[in-house]
């Protein structure tokens, strides 16, 4: 196994979140056991100028937990919204007070890690995506949710059948949520409910 250091971080007027972890490079090939994950806080000296340098705030290890695969589909794991910080470790996302470093939530969003996570377009909640890969839906619900700031699951997204799941990390698209399918459907997701209010197959 080729392994590499995966880096993935958020960067708001103030706050640079950065998580970074242990990981195989080729497809398929899954992750070494020593994942050494990592995350570090940074701040802007002077958060009246865009150029200024960055300075560290605090770091602390996760250890060796079950991560996502970067290989696949790419993954973006921190987040800043509203000054919270959300970070992805395994299958749960943690918020954290960037000010005091303390954790004020955590949540798991599914049995899978989770690759993706983004603001709403609105900036009041994020969408956790799971990977797909022996993901565990249950009631026609699938691998994407609406998390509130405050930690509160506010819907998974409908799926297409069944037996479908999502494949691919959810993105907006002139301000509309969407993600394709395993079994080739893309969808536009409903922001407030998560159902589907469109689909159209694509192979």
């Amino acid at each position: 196994m080729i392994e590499v250091r995966y880096v993935t971080k958020s960067e708001s007027e103030r706050w640079s979140i950065e998580l970074s972890f242990n990981g195989g490079a080729e497809v398929g090939k899954g992750n070494p056991s020593n994942t050494d994950v990592k995350i570090r806080l940074l701040s802007k000296v002077n958060q009246h100028c865009q150029s200024s340098p960055w300075q560290l705030e605090w770091e602390r290890s996760l250890g060796n937990i079950k991560m996502p695969t970067g290989a696949w589909n790419g993954i973006h794991l921190a987040e800043i919204v509203n000054d919270l910080l959300f970070i992805a470790a395994s299958n749960t996302t943690i918020c954290i007070s960037p000010v005091t470093g303390k954790e004020l939530w955590r949540v798991r969003t599914g049995n899978t890690p989770i690759y993706k996570i983004l603001s709403t377009k609105s900036n009041d909640a994020i969408i956790v995506y799971n990977g797909y890969y022996d993901f565990e839906s249950s009631l026609g619900k699938g691998n994407i949710a609406k998390v509130s700031l405050e930690g509160e699951i506010i819907w998974r997204a409908e799926l297409p059948s069944e037996k479908d799941i999502y494949s691919n990390p959810p993105y907006y698209n002139e301000n509309e949520l969407y993600s394709n399918s395993w079994e080739g459907f893309l969808c536009k997701l409903s922001e407030e409910d998560g159902s589907i209010m469109d689909k159209q197959f694509t192979k």
